[in-house]
């Protein structure tokens, strides 16, 4: 292989390892920094999620505030008359509102009004059997003017939102003639409702039904609200919702898919091919540049010291141009051929000298080689074989001989 073949080579392989050690330290830089980006991203998802529940709660909180400052709703709690109350304005509270129940009950914990959904007015036990069990044992009652009740509640098939305002028995004045429970059960409808408001996949599901290593993972986790998990493509993100006693109840798990990370490998790839096409470039780019400054100048070298040894012509000279190693490089080489021309002249005027001194001999002498073949003979020699230099020089002695 050539020397521009080596090194290119060369080139190649250093490349290939510098791109092995940027693919790895630029893929964990990047993976580092897309899975906090996912991570911070699913945070900010179940954040969203739990925004809108609370939005909820205090959109139920409002309408309720409002509808406890009615006085026929005063009248209501006093009187126990519930043709006092407009049934247009609980119809208006439930249009506006999307709540799903409401609760009067009075100061005695009894219902003194009661609507579910869009049935009729009633206070038939049978439709939430747990609101009214909780309004019995009076944890969805108001105590005091100042302490209404708002936030989650776990009914026997799913959770619901609840607003629990006092009624005043008059304005200004704190005691409390009754309370409405005001309700919207977290069902289907608003799940969809959330899916539609972050583009997520929302499920639900109470606390007792999830995996035992996610309640121990929640138990371990220092954030108890928020466990975050990276599964292929999906990022999972989970929120537990306390109810209004301040107990985890609900689970709510958000899957969002994992643009980021995905963002990340095509950013990495792309980064990579990049480093390939630069590579490849920057490789072509040297090796043409050292073709025309270096590896150019050594062959033009190399040809003239083989020209050199094949002709034995010690007089012929090379230069090459600039000042840097490869031009005094030619300088040495002519320097060396110049002591190389000095000593073959030394040599041949040696070699000439003997033959004059040899050729005055009157004594045959006559060089041959391993083979006897006559190399040189003196004139003695020729004159005794009676033949030219030029009929013998090459000859076997033995043939000669026996002429």
């Amino acid at each position: 292989m050539k020397v521009s073949g080596k090194i290119l080579v060369i080139i190649y392989i250093i490349f290939a390892l510098l791109i092995s050690v940027v693919i790895l330290a630029s893929q964990s830089i990047l993976y580092s920094s897309f899975s906090d980006l996912q991570e911070k991203e699913a945070a900010e998802n179940v954040e969203r999620v739990k925004d809108i529940i609370d939005f909820q709660v205090l959109h139920l909180e409002g309408i309720n505030s409002a509808l406890s400052s009615r006085d026929d709703v005063r009248a209501l709690m006093l009187n126990q008359h519930p043709q006092s109350l407009s049934e247009t304005a609980v119809d208006d509270v439930f249009s506006v509102s999307g709540c799903d129940f409401i609760f009067l009950v009075n100061s005695s914990g009894n219902i003194v009004y009661s609507k579910v959904s869009d049935s009729e007015v009633s206070t038939n036990a049978s439709i939430l059997p747990d609101i009214l069990q909780r309004i019995n044992d009076g944890s969805l009652l108001c105590k005091e003017a100042e302490t209404p009740l708002k936030g989650l509640i776990m009914l026997e098939n799913e959770p619901a939102f609840i607003s629990s305002q006092p009624v005043l028995a008059a304005s200004g004045i704190n005691e409390i003639s009754g309370t409405i429970i005001l309700g919207k059960k977290f069902d289907s409808s608003f799940i969809e409702s959330i899916q539609e408001s972050t583009g997520s996949t929302v499920t639900l599901y109470t606390l007792k039904d999830s995996s035992l290593d996610f309640q121990q993972t929640l138990l371990e986790s220092k954030n108890p609200n928020f466990i975050y998990n990276e599964t292929g493509d999906q990022v999972t993100s989970y929120s537990v919702i306390k109810d209004i006693s301040g107990s985890p109840t609900v689970v709510i798990q958000s899957d969002t898919a994992s643009t980021i990370y995905a963002e990340g490998q095509k950013v990495l790839r792309y980064l990579v091919f990049l480093l390939l096409f630069s590579g490849l470039i920057a490789g072509a780019s040297f090796k043409f540049l050292l073709d025309r400054e270096v590896i150019s100048r050594i062959v033009a070298i190399d040809n003239f010291v083989r020209k050199a040894r094949t002709d034995e012509n010690f007089s012929e000279r090379f230069f090459v141009d600039g000042n840097d190693e490869l031009s005094r490089l030619s300088e040495g080489i002519n320097q060396t051929l110049d002591r190389l021309r000095a000593t073959s002249d030394k040599f041949k005027a040696q070699e000439h000298e003997k033959m004059v001194i040899l050729d005055s001999l009157t004594e045959l002498v006559v060089f041959m080689d391993s083979e006897l073949k006559i190399i040189w003979l003196n004139k003695a020699a020729l004159d005794h074989m009676g033949m030219g230099l030029e009929d013998v020089i090459g000859r076997n002695y033995k043939d000669i001989y026996t002429i």
